[in-house]
């Protein structure tokens, strides 16, 4: 394939073409005017024409007369002079022959209309370029000059494209720290390129450095798990002679068993939301919210539902969100007492509600924030509600935390509603 030219070859090239293409063009249709329609210098000519055939008309056929008014013409205006007759055939001739050879000018002499003869007129000495030879050569210098303007030019536009090029090729190799930085030679277009760079970079760097702490953190937290199945392996091993015993090590390893599933879920979700892999549909409220409880082996009857709200979302990471309310519910909160689905100035609520001892305000601020965790919060990095609050808002909602009435805590996640499928 062939390699791409540079922005300011291509447009100093351009202007060049364009330049010449201005010039020909306009001494063309110079020319054109000139040849066609009438000018001062013509109507001068017809003039001068005239002038000269009331002085040769009357001596036209008296040779020696003739001779002598145009000796008398190339003395006074330091002319060659040459007469033509009405076939061009030279007549007679005043001054240097060889004039004529290079260039000569031709006017027409007529008596009452009819042309009689001919005048050729020559200059004696060093000729000087003819007014169409000037314009041309003007011309041919104003186009040079503009063409080398035409290359500041093309340097001035193309200069922060080639920096922001430059910055965005170090992005591609890894430096995600790059940033354009603009500040001279920059025009609205370059600003706004300029600005989804530093966006995007920007964006990168913030979801590998989560990427990174996320794989640190859920690294960290699987360990616990994979250290009591361990433990747990081993007493099976040394009690298999008594099935009695291995009731207890079982259950702990299907608990721990759950819990890596649980963080296994968790960042699959999260790679969804970093991909963008949302895969939205026209959801019933009532059954996500069912699905979630019956996921987490407790009661539907702590399912209460107002009316029949739908939304428009990824059900697996919207299950997802709702599994790690109840989970947080489970773990925090003495346990979920009631899941209530509802509709609220165009969105969809989701509460769930525990029968703990709430949420210290200090941490109502920051309990949704990555790798975070409350007072009451031990053992845990902090991770679901993390990704309750990321889920919310891939799908243009929201989540928080509030003191639930009589006690307790009230975490809430609240979609856009959307019409019934049928609609």
């Amino acid at each position: 394939m062939r390699a791409a030219r540079p922005l300011a070859r291509r447009i100093f090239h351009w202007f060049g073409a364009s330049i010449l293409f201005t010039v020909l063009v306009v001494t063309a249709g110079m020319w054109l005017v000139g040849r066609v329609l009438p000018t001062e210098w013509s109507r001068d000519l017809d003039r001068v024409a005239l002038h000269l055939s009331h002085q040769f008309a009357p001596v036209w056929d008296r040779p020696a007369e003739r001779d002598a008014t145009a000796q008398s013409l190339a003395r006074d205006f330091d002319l060659s002079i040459r007469l033509l007759d009405v076939n061009r055939e030279t007549l007679s001739e005043v001054g240097d022959v060889e004039c004529f050879i290079p260039h000569r000018f031709e006017l027409p002499l007529s008596r009452d209309g009819v042309v009689f003869g001919h005048l050729a007129i020559c200059r004696d000495d060093v000729h000087p370029p003819g007014g169409f030879v000037k314009l041309v050569v003007s011309l041919a210098l104003m186009g040079l000059v503009l063409w080398m303007a035409s290359l500041m030019i093309a340097r001035r536009i193309t200069r922060s494209l080639s920096h922001v090029a430059s910055v965005a090729e170090g992005i591609g190799h890894g430096d995600l720290s790059r940033r354009t930085n603009l500040s001279r030679h920059r025009t609205e277009e370059v600003q706004i390129l300029a600005d989804a760079i530093d966006d995007m970079a920007s964006r990168l760097e913030k979801q590998i450095e989560d990427q990174r702490e996320l794989l640190a953190a859920v690294s960290h937290e699987l360990r616990t798990p994979l250290g009591h199945l361990r433990v747990l392996i081993e007493l099976v091993r040394q009690r298999r002679a008594d099935p009695a015993k291995l009731e207890r090590p079982l259950d702990g390893m299907e608990s721990e068993i759950a819990e890596i599933d649980r963080l296994v879920g968790e960042l699959l979700a999260s790679s969804k939301l970093d991909f963008g892999v949302v895969d939205e549909k026209h959801l019933a409220a009532r059954d996500v919210a069912a699905t979630a409880l019956e996921r987490r082996g407790l009661d539907t009857g702590l399912l209460a539902v107002e009316g029949d709200p739908h939304v428009v979302a990824d059900a697996a990471l919207v299950g997802r969100a709702l599994a790690n309310l109840l989970d947080n519910a489970t773990r925090h909160g003495g346990g979920a007492t009631a899941l209530r689905v509802s509709e609220d100035d165009g969105f969809v609520v989701f509460e769930i509600i525990d029968a703990g001892p709430g949420v210290a305000d200090a941490d109502k601020a920051r309990i949704f924030q990555p790798l975070q965790k409350g007072e009451s919060d031990r053992g845990s990095l902090g991770l679901g509600l993390a990704l309750v609050e990321r889920i919310a808002t891939a799908h243009g909602g929201r989540t928080g935390v509030e003191d639930a009435e009589g006690g307790g805590a009230r975490f809430f996640l609240a979609l856009p509603i959307a019409g019934r499928a049928n609609d």
